[in-house]
Protein backbone atom coordinates (compact mmCIF):
# COMPACT_ATOMS: atom_id res chain seq x y z
CA UNK A 1 0.00 0.00 0.00
CA UNK A 2 1.38 3.39 -1.03
CA UNK A 3 2.35 5.80 1.73
CA UNK A 4 0.22 8.97 1.99
CA UNK A 5 1.76 12.02 0.36
CA UNK A 6 3.52 14.44 2.68
CA UNK A 7 2.08 17.90 3.18
CA UNK A 8 4.13 20.94 2.11
CA UNK A 9 4.94 21.68 5.74
CA UNK A 10 6.13 18.10 6.30
CA UNK A 11 8.28 18.33 3.20
CA UNK A 12 9.76 21.58 4.51
CA UNK A 13 10.54 20.01 7.91
CA UNK A 14 12.17 17.05 6.18
CA UNK A 15 14.25 19.48 4.10
CA UNK A 16 15.31 21.27 7.30
CA UNK A 17 16.55 18.00 8.81
CA UNK A 18 18.31 17.04 5.60
CA UNK A 19 20.07 20.42 5.36
CA UNK A 20 21.34 20.26 8.96
CA UNK A 21 22.28 16.59 8.78
CA UNK A 22 21.09 13.83 11.13
CA UNK A 23 23.63 14.52 13.90
CA UNK A 24 22.88 18.26 14.20
CA UNK A 25 19.13 17.79 13.74
CA UNK A 26 18.87 15.12 16.46
CA UNK A 27 21.20 16.84 18.93
CA UNK A 28 20.45 20.55 18.57
CA UNK A 29 17.14 21.07 16.72
CA UNK A 30 14.26 21.43 19.19
CA UNK A 31 10.54 21.52 18.35
CA UNK A 32 8.68 24.32 20.16
CA UNK A 33 5.10 25.54 20.39
CA UNK A 34 4.08 27.21 17.12
CA UNK A 35 2.72 30.74 17.11
CA UNK A 36 -0.64 31.77 15.71
CA UNK A 37 -0.85 30.92 12.00
CA UNK A 38 2.17 28.61 12.25
CA UNK A 39 2.05 24.86 11.59
CA UNK A 40 5.41 24.06 13.20
CA UNK A 41 8.39 25.80 14.81
CA UNK A 42 11.92 24.87 15.91
CA UNK A 43 14.91 26.44 17.65
CA UNK A 44 18.60 25.87 17.03
CA UNK A 45 21.62 27.30 18.90
CA UNK A 46 23.98 29.39 16.76
CA UNK A 47 27.76 29.78 17.02
CA UNK A 48 29.06 32.56 19.28
CA UNK A 49 29.14 35.82 17.31
CA UNK A 50 31.75 38.59 17.22
CA UNK A 51 30.02 40.39 20.13
CA UNK A 52 30.55 37.33 22.34
CA UNK A 53 26.85 36.38 22.47
CA UNK A 54 25.39 32.93 21.94
CA UNK A 55 22.14 33.46 20.06
CA UNK A 56 19.40 31.09 18.97
CA UNK A 57 17.70 30.67 15.61
CA UNK A 58 13.94 30.24 15.53
CA UNK A 59 12.51 28.58 12.38
CA UNK A 60 8.78 28.99 11.83
CA UNK A 61 6.73 27.20 9.14
CA UNK A 62 3.55 29.19 8.42
CA UNK A 63 0.32 27.31 7.95
CA UNK A 64 0.25 28.46 4.31
CA UNK A 65 3.83 27.34 3.62
CA UNK A 66 5.32 27.60 1.02
CA UNK A 67 3.05 30.47 -0.07
CA UNK A 68 3.83 32.03 3.32
CA UNK A 69 7.50 32.79 3.81
CA UNK A 70 9.68 30.66 6.09
CA UNK A 71 10.23 32.78 9.24
CA UNK A 72 13.82 32.92 10.55
CA UNK A 73 14.33 34.92 13.73
CA UNK A 74 17.48 35.28 15.83
CA UNK A 75 17.31 35.99 19.58
CA UNK A 76 18.56 38.14 21.16
CA UNK A 77 17.94 40.34 18.15
CA UNK A 78 21.15 41.24 16.25
CA UNK A 79 19.51 44.35 14.73
CA UNK A 80 22.26 46.87 13.86
CA UNK A 81 24.88 44.32 14.90
CA UNK A 82 24.66 41.77 12.08
CA UNK A 83 24.34 42.78 8.42
CA UNK A 84 20.87 42.04 7.02
CA UNK A 85 19.30 41.62 10.45
CA UNK A 86 16.03 43.48 10.96
CA UNK A 87 14.09 44.30 14.12
CA UNK A 88 11.73 41.36 13.60
CA UNK A 89 13.71 38.84 11.57
CA UNK A 90 16.43 38.22 9.03
CA UNK A 91 16.39 40.01 5.70
CA UNK A 92 17.47 37.04 3.62
CA UNK A 93 16.67 38.53 0.24
CA UNK A 94 18.13 42.03 0.68
CA UNK A 95 16.36 45.36 0.95
CA UNK A 96 13.75 45.63 -1.77
CA UNK A 97 14.57 42.27 -3.42
CA UNK A 98 12.13 39.52 -4.36
CA UNK A 99 11.34 37.03 -1.54
CA UNK A 100 12.43 33.40 -1.90
CA UNK A 101 9.89 31.21 -3.75
CA UNK A 102 9.78 27.66 -5.10
CA UNK A 103 9.19 24.18 -3.75
CA UNK A 104 9.23 23.52 0.01
CA UNK A 105 12.65 21.91 -0.34
CA UNK A 106 14.16 24.74 -2.39
CA UNK A 107 12.77 27.42 -0.06
CA UNK A 108 14.24 25.76 3.05
CA UNK A 109 17.60 25.12 1.38
CA UNK A 110 17.88 28.60 -0.17
CA UNK A 111 16.80 30.33 3.07
CA UNK A 112 19.34 28.49 5.20
CA UNK A 113 22.13 29.04 2.66
CA UNK A 114 21.45 32.77 2.74
CA UNK A 115 21.40 32.72 6.51
CA UNK A 116 24.77 31.01 6.37
CA UNK A 117 26.15 33.85 4.27
CA UNK A 118 24.95 36.34 6.89
CA UNK A 119 26.57 34.30 9.65
CA UNK A 120 29.91 34.53 7.81
CA UNK A 121 29.87 38.28 8.59
CA UNK A 122 28.84 37.80 12.23
CA UNK A 123 30.48 34.73 13.78
CA UNK A 124 33.34 35.02 16.24
CA UNK A 125 36.56 35.76 14.36
CA UNK A 126 34.82 37.11 11.22
CA UNK A 127 36.50 39.92 9.29
CA UNK A 128 35.39 43.30 10.74
CA UNK A 129 36.29 45.11 7.53
CA UNK A 130 33.99 42.88 5.45
CA UNK A 131 31.24 43.37 8.02
CA UNK A 132 31.66 47.16 7.98
CA UNK A 133 31.64 47.25 4.17
CA UNK A 134 28.41 45.22 4.13
CA UNK A 135 26.77 47.65 6.52
CA UNK A 136 28.03 50.67 4.59
CA UNK A 137 26.68 49.35 1.29
CA UNK A 138 23.13 49.67 2.63
CA UNK A 139 23.54 52.19 5.44
CA UNK A 140 20.77 54.40 4.07
CA UNK A 141 18.33 51.47 4.30
CA UNK A 142 19.20 50.98 7.98
CA UNK A 143 18.69 54.70 8.65
CA UNK A 144 15.35 54.68 6.85
CA UNK A 145 14.07 51.74 8.89
CA UNK A 146 14.65 53.68 12.11
CA UNK A 147 12.80 56.85 11.09
CA UNK A 148 9.33 57.92 10.06
CA UNK A 149 8.93 59.27 6.56
CA UNK A 150 8.49 62.99 5.98
CA UNK A 151 5.38 64.17 4.14
CA UNK A 152 7.46 66.23 1.71
CA UNK A 153 9.22 64.84 -1.35
CA UNK A 154 12.40 66.61 -2.48
CA UNK A 155 13.79 66.98 -6.00
CA UNK A 156 17.45 68.05 -6.11
CA UNK A 157 17.95 69.70 -9.50
CA UNK A 158 21.67 68.93 -9.64
CA UNK A 159 24.33 67.54 -7.34
CA UNK A 160 26.29 70.44 -5.80
CA UNK A 161 30.06 70.41 -6.16
CA UNK A 162 30.71 71.66 -2.62
CA UNK A 163 29.05 71.96 0.76
CA UNK A 164 26.59 74.81 1.15
CA UNK A 165 22.99 75.96 1.63
CA UNK A 166 20.26 74.80 -0.74
CA UNK A 167 17.47 77.10 -1.88
CA UNK A 168 13.97 75.63 -1.90
CA UNK A 169 10.80 76.26 -3.92
CA UNK A 170 7.47 74.48 -3.48
CA UNK A 171 6.08 73.05 -6.71
CA UNK A 172 3.32 75.58 -7.44
CA UNK A 173 1.38 73.26 -9.76
CA UNK A 174 0.37 70.72 -7.15
CA UNK A 175 -2.15 71.12 -4.43
CA UNK A 176 -1.17 69.63 -1.11
CA UNK A 177 -3.20 66.46 -0.60
CA UNK A 178 -3.13 65.13 2.96
CA UNK A 179 0.10 66.98 3.56
CA UNK A 180 2.11 65.47 0.70
CA UNK A 181 3.91 67.98 -1.51
CA UNK A 182 6.97 68.31 -3.73
CA UNK A 183 9.84 70.74 -3.18
CA UNK A 184 12.64 71.69 -5.57
CA UNK A 185 16.16 72.14 -4.21
CA UNK A 186 19.24 73.74 -5.74
CA UNK A 187 22.33 75.64 -4.69
CA UNK A 188 21.78 77.90 -7.72
CA UNK A 189 18.92 80.43 -7.80
CA UNK A 190 19.05 80.57 -11.60
CA UNK A 191 18.65 76.80 -11.80
CA UNK A 192 15.48 77.13 -9.71
CA UNK A 193 14.24 79.90 -11.99
CA UNK A 194 14.89 77.86 -15.13
CA UNK A 195 13.21 74.79 -13.63
CA UNK A 196 10.19 76.87 -12.60
CA UNK A 197 9.87 78.25 -16.11
CA UNK A 198 10.34 74.83 -17.70
CA UNK A 199 7.66 72.99 -15.73
CA UNK A 200 5.20 75.83 -15.06
CA UNK A 201 5.59 77.63 -18.38
CA UNK A 202 5.90 81.05 -16.74
CA UNK A 203 9.13 83.02 -16.38
CA UNK A 204 9.48 84.43 -12.86
CA UNK A 205 12.40 85.94 -11.00
CA UNK A 206 13.59 84.12 -7.89
CA UNK A 207 14.69 87.05 -5.75
CA UNK A 208 14.70 85.83 -2.18
CA UNK A 209 14.32 82.06 -1.95
CA UNK A 210 14.68 80.52 1.46
CA UNK A 211 17.58 78.17 2.23
CA UNK A 212 16.19 75.68 4.77
CA UNK A 213 18.42 72.86 3.47
CA UNK A 214 22.15 72.19 3.46
CA UNK A 215 24.21 69.89 1.23
CA UNK A 216 27.33 68.36 2.66
CA UNK A 217 29.70 65.54 1.75
CA UNK A 218 30.72 62.97 4.35
CA UNK A 219 34.35 62.00 4.68
CA UNK A 220 33.40 58.79 6.51
CA UNK A 221 30.32 56.79 7.47
CA UNK A 222 28.36 57.85 10.59
CA UNK A 223 27.03 55.15 12.94
CA UNK A 224 24.23 52.84 11.85
CA UNK A 225 22.07 53.93 14.78
CA UNK A 226 20.48 57.34 14.24
CA UNK A 227 20.35 59.77 17.16
CA UNK A 228 17.55 61.69 18.77
CA UNK A 229 16.75 64.91 16.95
CA UNK A 230 18.40 67.22 19.48
CA UNK A 231 21.70 65.30 19.13
CA UNK A 232 21.65 65.06 15.33
CA UNK A 233 24.22 67.74 14.55
CA UNK A 234 26.66 66.46 17.19
CA UNK A 235 26.19 62.95 15.73
CA UNK A 236 26.99 64.19 12.22
CA UNK A 237 29.79 66.73 12.71
CA UNK A 238 32.67 64.27 13.36
CA UNK A 239 32.18 62.83 9.86
CA UNK A 240 32.49 66.13 7.98
CA UNK A 241 35.61 67.64 6.43
CA UNK A 242 37.10 70.35 8.65
CA UNK A 243 36.81 73.02 5.95
CA UNK A 244 33.05 72.39 5.58
CA UNK A 245 32.18 72.68 9.26
CA UNK A 246 32.25 76.54 9.52
CA UNK A 247 29.74 76.89 6.64
CA UNK A 248 27.56 74.19 8.17
CA UNK A 249 27.56 75.86 11.59
CA UNK A 250 26.83 79.24 10.02
CA UNK A 251 23.80 77.78 8.23
CA UNK A 252 22.63 76.16 11.45
CA UNK A 253 22.69 79.51 13.20
CA UNK A 254 20.96 81.37 10.37
CA UNK A 255 18.22 78.78 10.02
CA UNK A 256 17.53 78.03 13.67
CA UNK A 257 14.20 79.87 13.53
CA UNK A 258 12.81 77.63 10.75
CA UNK A 259 10.27 74.96 11.70
CA UNK A 260 11.51 72.56 9.00
CA UNK A 261 15.09 71.92 7.88
CA UNK A 262 16.84 69.32 5.74
CA UNK A 263 20.37 67.95 5.74
CA UNK A 264 21.24 66.40 2.38
CA UNK A 265 24.18 64.05 2.82
CA UNK A 266 26.41 62.64 0.12
CA UNK A 267 27.99 59.41 1.31
CA UNK A 268 31.66 58.71 0.60
CA UNK A 269 32.45 57.78 -2.98
CA UNK A 270 34.85 58.89 -5.71
CA UNK A 271 32.23 59.47 -8.41
CA UNK A 272 29.59 60.94 -6.14
CA UNK A 273 28.19 58.66 -3.51
CA UNK A 274 24.55 57.90 -2.69
CA UNK A 275 22.42 60.76 -1.33
CA UNK A 276 20.34 60.66 1.82
CA UNK A 277 18.17 63.35 3.34
CA UNK A 278 17.37 63.85 7.03
CA UNK A 279 14.38 66.04 7.87
CA UNK A 280 14.14 67.97 11.13
CA UNK A 281 10.70 69.24 12.05
CA UNK A 282 9.33 71.24 14.91
CA UNK A 283 7.03 69.33 17.23
CA UNK A 284 4.72 72.34 17.04
CA UNK A 285 3.87 71.49 13.42
CA UNK A 286 1.11 69.11 12.46
CA UNK A 287 2.66 65.78 11.42
CA UNK A 288 1.66 66.09 7.76
CA UNK A 289 2.02 69.84 7.32
CA UNK A 290 4.91 72.11 6.49
CA UNK A 291 5.50 75.63 5.20
CA UNK A 292 5.27 76.37 1.49
CA UNK A 293 8.23 78.04 -0.13
CA UNK A 294 7.59 80.70 -2.76
CA UNK A 295 9.83 82.87 -4.90
CA UNK A 296 10.33 85.39 -2.08
CA UNK A 297 9.95 83.20 0.99
CA UNK A 298 13.22 84.53 2.39
CA UNK A 299 11.49 87.76 3.40
CA UNK A 300 9.61 85.87 6.09
CA UNK A 301 12.68 84.37 7.75
CA UNK A 302 13.04 85.50 11.34
CA UNK A 303 9.32 85.89 11.90
CA UNK A 304 9.16 82.75 14.09
CA UNK A 305 10.60 82.14 17.51
CA UNK A 306 13.34 79.60 18.13
CA UNK A 307 11.13 77.98 20.76
CA UNK A 308 9.59 75.90 17.99
CA UNK A 309 12.31 73.34 18.66
CA UNK A 310 13.16 70.63 19.93
CA UNK A 311 12.61 68.75 16.70
CA UNK A 312 11.51 65.42 15.33
CA UNK A 313 14.01 63.59 13.11
CA UNK A 314 12.58 61.97 9.97
CA UNK A 315 13.74 60.67 6.62
CA UNK A 316 12.78 62.60 3.47
CA UNK A 317 12.38 61.14 0.00
CA UNK A 318 15.04 62.70 -2.23
CA UNK A 319 15.46 62.27 -5.99
CA UNK A 320 18.28 63.68 -8.08
CA UNK A 321 17.29 65.19 -11.42
CA UNK A 322 20.75 64.99 -12.96
CA UNK A 323 21.25 63.38 -16.32
CA UNK A 324 23.62 60.72 -14.97
CA UNK A 325 21.06 59.67 -12.34
CA UNK A 326 18.08 59.72 -14.72
CA UNK A 327 19.81 57.51 -17.29
CA UNK A 328 21.79 55.37 -14.85
CA UNK A 329 19.81 52.24 -15.81
CA UNK A 330 20.35 52.59 -19.55
CA UNK A 331 22.74 50.38 -21.47
CA UNK A 332 26.34 51.29 -20.51
CA UNK A 333 27.66 54.19 -22.56
CA UNK A 334 24.47 54.80 -24.53
CA UNK A 335 23.23 57.90 -22.71
CA UNK A 336 26.70 59.44 -22.96
CA UNK A 337 26.73 58.81 -26.73
CA UNK A 338 23.33 60.50 -27.13
CA UNK A 339 23.79 63.46 -24.79
CA UNK A 340 24.89 65.94 -27.47
CA UNK A 341 22.84 64.52 -30.33
CA UNK A 342 20.09 66.56 -32.00
CA UNK A 343 17.07 64.77 -33.47
CA UNK A 344 14.29 66.39 -35.50
CA UNK A 345 10.92 64.61 -35.38
CA UNK A 346 8.44 65.42 -38.13
CA UNK A 347 4.98 64.23 -37.15
CA UNK A 348 3.85 63.79 -33.55
CA UNK A 349 0.93 61.44 -34.07
CA UNK A 350 0.32 57.94 -32.76
CA UNK A 351 3.73 56.78 -34.00
CA UNK A 352 5.82 59.95 -33.65
CA UNK A 353 4.73 60.91 -30.13
CA UNK A 354 5.83 57.68 -28.39
CA UNK A 355 9.02 57.71 -30.49
CA UNK A 356 9.75 61.18 -29.11
CA UNK A 357 9.03 60.01 -25.57
CA UNK A 358 11.34 57.01 -25.79
CA UNK A 359 14.16 58.93 -27.47
CA UNK A 360 14.03 61.50 -24.68
CA UNK A 361 14.11 58.75 -22.05
CA UNK A 362 17.00 57.06 -23.87
CA UNK A 363 19.11 60.18 -23.37
CA UNK A 364 18.83 62.30 -26.52
CA UNK A 365 20.08 65.75 -25.53
CA UNK A 366 18.04 67.87 -27.97
CA UNK A 367 14.72 67.23 -29.73
CA UNK A 368 13.04 69.40 -32.33
CA UNK A 369 9.32 68.68 -32.77
CA UNK A 370 7.46 69.63 -35.97
CA UNK A 371 3.72 69.04 -36.44
CA UNK A 372 0.82 71.33 -37.45
CA UNK A 373 -1.99 69.38 -35.75
CA UNK A 374 -3.89 69.63 -32.46
CA UNK A 375 -4.85 66.73 -30.20
CA UNK A 376 -8.45 65.51 -30.54
CA UNK A 377 -10.45 62.92 -28.64
CA UNK A 378 -10.00 60.24 -31.27
CA UNK A 379 -6.23 60.41 -30.69
CA UNK A 380 -6.36 59.45 -27.03
CA UNK A 381 -6.46 55.67 -27.52
CA UNK A 382 -3.04 55.54 -29.15
CA UNK A 383 -1.27 58.87 -28.54
CA UNK A 384 1.40 59.56 -25.92
CA UNK A 385 -0.56 62.59 -24.71
CA UNK A 386 -3.79 62.42 -22.72
CA UNK A 387 -7.05 64.10 -21.80
CA UNK A 388 -5.50 67.21 -20.27
CA UNK A 389 -3.88 68.09 -23.60
CA UNK A 390 -7.05 67.92 -25.74
CA UNK A 391 -7.38 70.93 -28.01
CA UNK A 392 -3.72 71.86 -27.64
CA UNK A 393 -1.10 71.70 -30.36
CA UNK A 394 0.64 68.33 -30.29
CA UNK A 395 4.12 69.85 -30.38
CA UNK A 396 3.40 72.37 -27.62
CA UNK A 397 1.74 69.85 -25.34
CA UNK A 398 4.41 67.20 -25.90
CA UNK A 399 7.12 69.76 -25.28
CA UNK A 400 5.54 70.68 -21.94
CA UNK A 401 5.14 67.01 -21.00
CA UNK A 402 8.76 66.15 -21.78
CA UNK A 403 10.16 69.24 -20.08
CA UNK A 404 8.13 68.46 -17.00
CA UNK A 405 9.11 64.79 -16.89
CA UNK A 406 12.72 64.97 -18.15
CA UNK A 407 14.41 68.25 -17.23
CA UNK A 408 17.69 67.25 -18.91
CA UNK A 409 16.38 67.29 -22.51
CA UNK A 410 16.29 70.51 -24.55
CA UNK A 411 13.27 70.85 -26.82
CA UNK A 412 12.22 73.15 -29.67
CA UNK A 413 8.67 72.99 -31.00
CA UNK A 414 7.24 74.21 -34.32
CA UNK A 415 3.48 74.06 -34.84
CA UNK A 416 3.68 74.02 -38.64
CA UNK A 417 4.53 71.87 -41.67
CA UNK A 418 8.10 70.76 -42.28
CA UNK A 419 7.85 72.27 -45.77
CA UNK A 420 7.58 75.69 -44.10
CA UNK A 421 10.61 74.94 -41.92
CA UNK A 422 12.68 73.83 -44.92
CA UNK A 423 11.95 77.15 -46.63
CA UNK A 424 11.75 79.68 -43.80
CA UNK A 425 14.06 78.14 -41.18
CA UNK A 426 16.50 75.80 -42.95
CA UNK A 427 18.93 76.13 -40.03
CA UNK A 428 16.57 74.01 -37.89
CA UNK A 429 17.32 70.88 -39.91
CA UNK A 430 20.87 71.90 -40.77
CA UNK A 431 21.90 71.36 -37.14
CA UNK A 432 20.30 67.90 -36.94
CA UNK A 433 22.18 64.64 -36.41
CA UNK A 434 19.06 62.76 -37.53
CA UNK A 435 15.66 63.58 -39.01
CA UNK A 436 12.75 61.17 -38.45
CA UNK A 437 9.50 61.61 -40.34
CA UNK A 438 6.43 59.65 -39.17
CA UNK A 439 3.78 62.09 -40.39
CA UNK A 440 2.26 59.77 -43.05
CA UNK A 441 1.88 62.96 -45.13
CA UNK A 442 3.42 62.28 -48.53
CA UNK A 443 3.96 65.96 -49.26
CA UNK A 444 6.15 66.29 -46.16
CA UNK A 445 8.00 63.06 -46.88
CA UNK A 446 8.66 64.14 -50.48
CA UNK A 447 10.03 67.49 -49.28
CA UNK A 448 12.50 65.74 -47.00
CA UNK A 449 13.58 63.23 -49.65
CA UNK A 450 14.06 66.09 -52.11
CA UNK A 451 16.32 67.88 -49.62
CA UNK A 452 18.19 64.64 -49.01
CA UNK A 453 18.64 64.03 -52.75
CA UNK A 454 20.01 67.57 -53.11
CA UNK A 455 22.79 66.87 -50.64
CA UNK A 456 21.35 67.44 -47.16
CA UNK A 457 23.93 65.93 -44.76
CA UNK A 458 21.53 64.75 -42.04
CA UNK A 459 20.55 61.07 -41.93
CA UNK A 460 16.85 60.48 -42.61
CA UNK A 461 14.45 57.83 -41.33
CA UNK A 462 10.99 57.62 -42.88
CA UNK A 463 8.79 55.37 -40.76
CA UNK A 464 5.15 54.31 -40.96
CA UNK A 465 2.77 51.50 -40.09
CA UNK A 466 0.57 49.67 -42.54
CA UNK A 467 -3.18 49.65 -41.74
CA UNK A 468 -4.04 47.96 -38.44
CA UNK A 469 -0.34 48.08 -37.43
CA UNK A 470 0.51 44.41 -37.97
CA UNK A 471 3.38 45.66 -40.11
CA UNK A 472 5.60 48.71 -39.85
CA UNK A 473 8.51 49.92 -41.96
CA UNK A 474 11.43 52.29 -41.68
CA UNK A 475 13.66 53.44 -44.54
CA UNK A 476 17.08 54.64 -43.40
CA UNK A 477 19.24 56.91 -45.56
CA UNK A 478 22.60 58.00 -44.17
CA UNK A 479 24.60 59.47 -47.03
CA UNK A 480 23.85 62.79 -48.83
CA UNK A 481 22.24 62.22 -52.22
CA UNK A 482 20.05 59.31 -51.10
CA UNK A 483 16.55 59.44 -52.58
CA UNK A 484 13.78 57.07 -51.51
CA UNK A 485 11.04 58.59 -53.67
CA UNK A 486 11.39 55.83 -56.24
CA UNK A 487 10.08 53.35 -53.66
CA UNK A 488 6.63 55.00 -53.57
CA UNK A 489 3.93 55.85 -56.10
CA UNK A 490 2.49 59.34 -56.58
CA UNK A 491 0.14 58.83 -53.60
CA UNK A 492 2.95 57.74 -51.27
CA UNK A 493 2.11 54.01 -51.34
CA UNK A 494 5.16 51.84 -50.66
CA UNK A 495 6.08 49.41 -53.42
CA UNK A 496 6.63 46.51 -51.02
CA UNK A 497 3.58 46.63 -48.77
CA UNK A 498 3.10 43.39 -46.87
CA UNK A 499 -0.65 43.71 -46.31
CA UNK A 500 -3.55 44.51 -48.61
CA UNK A 501 -6.87 45.88 -47.35
CA UNK A 502 -10.22 46.86 -48.83
CA UNK A 503 -10.11 50.53 -49.87
CA UNK A 504 -6.41 50.58 -49.05
CA UNK A 505 -7.13 50.24 -45.35
CA UNK A 506 -7.57 53.99 -44.96
CA UNK A 507 -10.68 55.11 -43.07
CA UNK A 508 -12.23 58.35 -44.41
CA UNK A 509 -13.85 60.83 -42.04
CA UNK A 510 -16.84 63.09 -42.87
CA UNK A 511 -14.67 66.10 -43.66
CA UNK A 512 -12.86 67.33 -46.73
CA UNK A 513 -9.58 65.46 -47.14
CA UNK A 514 -9.65 63.94 -43.65
CA UNK A 515 -8.84 60.28 -43.03
CA UNK A 516 -6.80 58.06 -40.77
CA UNK A 517 -4.88 54.78 -40.90
CA UNK A 518 -6.30 52.34 -38.32
CA UNK A 519 -4.07 50.72 -35.72
CA UNK A 520 -4.23 50.57 -31.95
CA UNK A 521 -1.58 51.30 -29.37
CA UNK A 522 -0.67 47.63 -28.83
CA UNK A 523 0.09 47.07 -32.51
CA UNK A 524 1.98 50.34 -32.83
CA UNK A 525 4.19 49.51 -29.83
CA UNK A 526 6.24 47.07 -31.92
CA UNK A 527 6.67 49.64 -34.67
CA UNK A 528 7.68 52.32 -32.17
CA UNK A 529 10.34 50.01 -30.74
CA UNK A 530 11.69 49.32 -34.23
CA UNK A 531 11.95 53.03 -35.03
CA UNK A 532 13.59 54.00 -31.74
CA UNK A 533 16.17 51.23 -31.92
CA UNK A 534 16.94 52.15 -35.52
CA UNK A 535 17.34 55.81 -34.59
CA UNK A 536 19.73 55.01 -31.74
CA UNK A 537 21.81 52.78 -34.01
CA UNK A 538 22.05 55.58 -36.57
CA UNK A 539 23.18 58.04 -33.90
CA UNK A 540 25.78 55.55 -32.61
CA UNK A 541 27.07 54.84 -36.15
CA UNK A 542 25.85 51.24 -36.06
CA UNK A 543 23.46 51.28 -39.06
CA UNK A 544 24.21 50.57 -42.76
CA UNK A 545 24.16 53.55 -45.12
CA UNK A 546 20.82 52.50 -46.66
CA UNK A 547 18.55 50.08 -44.79
CA UNK A 548 14.98 48.86 -44.94
CA UNK A 549 13.69 47.68 -41.58
CA UNK A 550 10.33 45.98 -41.09
CA UNK A 551 8.41 44.93 -37.99
CA UNK A 552 5.94 42.06 -38.47
CA UNK A 553 3.60 40.96 -35.68
CA UNK A 554 0.97 38.16 -35.70
CA UNK A 555 0.39 38.22 -39.49
CA UNK A 556 -2.19 35.41 -39.19
CA UNK A 557 -4.53 38.01 -37.68
CA UNK A 558 -4.64 39.96 -40.97
CA UNK A 559 -7.02 37.48 -42.61
CA UNK A 560 -9.40 37.63 -39.66
CA UNK A 561 -9.83 41.37 -40.30
CA UNK A 562 -10.59 40.77 -44.01
CA UNK A 563 -7.10 41.67 -45.17
CA UNK A 564 -4.46 39.79 -47.14
CA UNK A 565 -0.92 39.20 -45.93
CA UNK A 566 1.78 38.87 -48.61
CA UNK A 567 4.96 39.51 -46.65
CA UNK A 568 7.67 37.16 -45.37
CA UNK A 569 6.42 34.09 -43.55
CA UNK A 570 7.21 33.67 -39.89
CA UNK A 571 8.73 30.43 -38.62
CA UNK A 572 6.75 28.18 -36.31
CA UNK A 573 6.74 29.69 -32.83
CA UNK A 574 7.45 33.22 -34.07
CA UNK A 575 4.83 35.89 -33.42
CA UNK A 576 6.99 38.96 -34.02
CA UNK A 577 10.13 39.57 -36.08
CA UNK A 578 12.18 42.59 -37.12
CA UNK A 579 13.92 42.31 -40.49
CA UNK A 580 16.76 44.54 -41.73
CA UNK A 581 18.10 44.48 -45.29
CA UNK A 582 18.92 46.69 -48.29
CA UNK A 583 16.28 48.84 -49.90
CA UNK A 584 13.89 46.76 -52.02
CA UNK A 585 14.28 46.60 -55.82
CA UNK A 586 11.32 48.74 -56.90
CA UNK A 587 10.72 50.11 -60.37
CA UNK A 588 11.80 53.67 -61.05
CA UNK A 589 8.86 56.07 -60.75
CA UNK A 590 8.56 59.40 -62.49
Amino acid sequence: MAEPAQSDVQRGIAALHAFLGPDVAQTWLTAITPRYNEAAAFTLPLPVDYTGLSRRLRVGFPSQFPAGQLALQVTPSPWLQWPHAMEDGMCLHGFGERPITGTPESIVSDSLKRLGQILEFAVEGSDPHRRAAEFQAEITSYWSHQLKKSSQSLLLLKRPTQAGPLYVLSDPRREVISGWETLWLSDDRNALRRHHERVVGVARSVREPLAPAFFIKLRDYPPLSVPMADAFFEWLTPYLDDEDIPAFLDWLERSDDLPVRWAVLELPGEQGGPLFCFNLRSKALQPRRGPRYGLRAGRRQGARETALFPTVLQVATLDLLERAAIHSRERPGMAADLEHRRVVLVGLGSLGSPVAMLLAKAGIGHLTLIDPDTLVGQNLGRHALGMDELGKSKVGALRMRLQRDLPTVQIEAYNTFVEVILTAKPEVLAKADLVIVTSAKWSSEVALWRAKANGAPWPLIQAWSEPNAFVGHALVAIEPGSDGRRLFNERGDFCQAFTQWPDGGVVPLPACGESFIPGGATGLASVVSMVVNGAIRVLRDQMPADAWVSSISTPNEVTRLNGHYQGPRLENGQVHVVLERDWPPCEERS
